[in-house]
C-alpha cells in the first residue's frame, strides 16, 4: 500500500512540475539576457557569456523535454536537470568572480544576490524534484567550496554566505519533501477511509431497504392470513355451539386460540411501529413529561386492568428536549412495563423523574415490582428479549426495543438497573440543546 501511495504522489507531483516548469522556463528565458546585460554594462564583468549560455541550455533542455511523452519520474528529472543548470550557472559565475583579480565589492554582492535568488526560485517552484535538487545542491555547493580552497579568494564573507544559503536551501527542500509526502499519504488514507465509509453506507442502505421490505412482508402480508385464521376459528366456534358440541374444554381451547391471535397482532403492530421509528426524523422540542405521563396514565386506567391499585408519582419530572410524539412511546411502554411487573405487589409504586448529568437530561422510570436479573441489563432493548418467561408475565418483547430505538434516534443512551424481587429502574438520556435552542 505504501508503494501505491508513493506512485500516486509521484504522478501528482509530475503534473504540478509540468506547470511550474513552464513558468520557470519562461522567467529564465527573459531573465538570463537581462542579467547578461547587467553583467556587461553595469558591473563591467567579462567572461560571463559562457555561463549565461549554459543557463539558456537549461531552458532549451526543458522545452525539448516537452516534445516527448515522458513518464512521471522522467518529467521530474527533466525539470531537475533544468533547475540544476540554473544553479550551476550562478555558482560558476560566483566562482569566477570571487577568484577574479578584477574583483570588486559590488561584484560579490551581485553574484551572492543572484545565487540567493536562484535558490529562492528553486525552493518555490520545485515539487517532485525536491529530493533530487537537495542532493544536486549539496554536491554543487561542496564542489564550489572545494574550488574556493584551491584558488585565491578576494573576499571570504560572500563565499561563506553562498555556502550557508546552499545548505539552508537544501535543508528546506528536504523538509518540504517530507512534509508534502506525509501530508499526501495522510490525505490518500483519508480518501480511502471515506470511500470505504461511502461503500459501507451504500451497503447499509441496501440492507435497510431489504430489512424494510422484510418488515413490510411481516407486518402486512402476515396480517391477512392471520385475520382469515381468526375468522375461521370464530366460524368453527359458532358452528360447534349450533351443533351443541361446545363444551368447557372447547371453550378453553378456543380462548387460547383467540389469545394467541391477539398476541400475534400485538407483535405485528409492535414490529410495524419499530420499523416506522427506525426511519423517523425527530423534531425535538421541550416535551412536558408530567403532562404526557398524566395523559398516558389516564389512558391506561381507561383500558382497565392491573394499574387500578397502582400509585404513580411524577412531580419530580421536568421537560426533556425530545420529539413529543416519539417520547410518548417511551413513556407508554415504560409505564405499561412498570404496571405489569409490579402487579403482584400489595402496594405497587411507580416513580417518573428527571435529573441533569453533564450535558444530558435523564428520564428515569422506577418501580418496586419483580425486577430482573442484573446479568440481563446489557441485553435489554433488543427485539423479543424478554425479562421473564411468558408463563410469569405476558408480553411481546418489543416494548423496550421501541424505547431504545426512540432514545437512540435522539442520540441518547438507554440502560436499566434492577434486582430480582426488588424492582427495576429504566434510564433514558437526552442531550441538552445548544445555547439558544427553544
Amino acid at each position: 500500500m505504501e508503494n501505491a501511495y508513493r506512485s500516486r504522489f509521484l504522478r501528482e507531483q509530475s503534473q504540478k512540475t509540468r506547470m511550474y516548469g513552464l513558468i520557470t522556463t519562461a522567467v529564465a528565458l527573459l531573465a538570463i539576457p537581462v542579467f547578461y546585460y547587467i553583467d556587461v554594462y553595469e558591473l563591467q564583468l567579462s567572461g560571463t557569456l559562457p555561463w549565461r549560455l549554459l543557463g539558456l541550455s537549461g531552458v532549451a533542455l526543458y522545452l525539448i523535454s516537452l516534445l516527448f511523452k515522458l513518464k512521471p519520474r522522467q518529467r521530474i528529472l527533466a525539470h531537475t536537470a533544468s533547475l540544476s543548470i540554473y544553479l550551476l550557472m550562478m555558482l560558476g559565475l560566483a566562482l569566477d568572480i570571487l577568484q577574479s583579480p578584477a574583483y570588486k565589492l559590488d561584484h560579490g554582492f551581485a553574484v551572492t544576490t543572484g545565487v540567493l535568488t536562484v535558490w529562492l526560485v528553486i525552493v518555490m517552484v520545485s515539487r517532485g524534484e525536491r529530493i533530487y535538487l537537495m542532493w544536486t545542491g549539496i554536491a554543487l555547493a561542496l564542489f564550489f567550496g572545494s574550488m574556493l580552497l584551491l584558488g585565491p579568494v578576494q573576499d571570504i564573507g560572500f563565499p561563506i554566505t553562498i555556502l550557508l544559503i546552499s545548505g539552508f536551501a537544501a535543508f528546506t527542500l528536504y523538509s518540504q519533501h517530507r512534509q508534502e509526502l506525509q501530508k499526501s499519504i495522510y490525505l490518500y488514507q483519508l480518501e480511502e477511509k471515506e470511500e470505504r465509509i461511502a461503500r459501507q453506507r451504500e451497503e447499509l442502505a441496501t440492507v435497510n431497504a431489504n430489512l424494510n421490505s422484510f418488515n413490510y412482508a411481516i407486518t402486512h402480508d402476515l396480517k391477512a392470513p392471520l385475520r382469515r385464521a381468526q375468522s375461521f376459528a370464530q366460524l368453527i366456534e359458532r358452528r360447534l355451539r349450533k351443533m351443541g358440541l361446545h363444551d368447557k374444554d372447547t371453550e378453553e381451547f378456543m380462548a387460547h386460540i383467540h389469545h394467541d391471535h391477539q398476541k400475534l397482532f400485538e407483535i405485528i403492530d409492535g414490529l410495524t411501529l419499530l420499523n416506522q421509528l427506525g426511519v423517523a426524523r425527530p423534531s425535538p422540542t421541550w416535551a412536558d413529561v408530567q403532562l404526557l405521563t398524566a395523559q398516558i396514565w389516564k389512558e391506561l386506567k381507561e383500558e382497565g386492568g392491573q394499574q387500578a391499585h397502582a400509585n404513580i408519582e411524577y412531580s419530580q419530572a421536568g421537560p426533556v428536549f425530545a420529539d413529543a410524539k416519539l417520547i410518548w412511546h417511551v413513556l407508554h411502554n415504560l409505564l405499561a412495563n412498570a404496571i405489569k411487573y409490579s402487579a403482584l405487589e400489595t402496594a405497587p409504586c411507580i416513580q417518573v423523574s428527571t435529573y441533569d448529568e453533564a450535558q444530558e437530561r435523564i428520564l428515569k422510570v422506577q418501580d418496586n415490582g419483580a425486577g430482573f436479573p442484573a446479568a440481563m441489563a446489557a441485553e435489554l432493548g433488543h427485539p423479543f428479549k424478554r425479562l421473564h418467561a411468558a408463563s410469569e408475565f405476558e408480553g411481546s418483547g418489543i416494548g423496550l426495543a421501541i424505547v431504545r430505538c426512540v432514545v437512540e434516534l435522539h442520540r441518547g443512551r438507554f440502560w436499566a438497573e434492577g434486582e430480582e424481587g426488588k424492582g427495576a429502574a429504566f434510564y433514558c438520556s437526552f442531550p441538552m440543546p445548544d445555547q439558544g435552542a427553544s
